[in-house]
């Protein structure tokens, strides 16, 4: 019985620990579609991340060509909230 207590201890201390220096990220996730030189559509979503580094680690910046005539201008702009 000792043994299981003193192991539920030990996971506690460790996911406590795990959890120190943590930063929470607010991330703005944006598409931008077009065709042609044209917007079709242009979305911002906003979304939390946890990260022990930095929040700047989530950025991203693509284009992504879908066909002749579509793109899509992926952007991800994190900081720390």
């Amino acid at each position: 019985m000792k043994k299981i207590i003193s192991l539920f201890i030990l996971l506690a201390c460790v996911i406590g620990f795990s959890s120190c220096k943590m930063k929470d990220c607010k991330c703005y996730s944006t598409n931008v579609i077009t065709q042609v030189d044209s917007i079709v559509k242009n979305e911002t979503d906003t979304v939390e991340n946890f990260t022990r580094g930095s929040c700047e680690e989530f950025n991203k910046d693509e284009i992504i060509i879908m066909d002749s005539v579509t793109n899509i201008h992926h952007t991800i702009f994190c900081e720390e909230d």
